[in-house]
């Protein structure tokens, strides 16, 4: 399947940070997503990587 992953690249206060979303269809293609080894570690649920506490900050 094909899916959309969308770069965040951040400036200003939270230069260098750069983060990977993708958006899945379904919890199965989500479990059987496996990542690039570009993507780093998994921040999913960490609440100081969400995009409303960056813009906030």
């Amino acid at each position: 399947k094909n899916l959309v992953i969308e770069i965040d690249v951040y400036r200003g206060r939270h230069a260098g940070l750069v983060v990977a979303e993708v958006e899945f269809p379904d919890q199965v293609t989500c479990r059987r997503f496996k990542p690039p080894s570009w993507f780093g570690r998994e921040v999913t649920g960490e609440k100081r990587y969400s995009n409303v506490r960056l813009a906030n900050e």
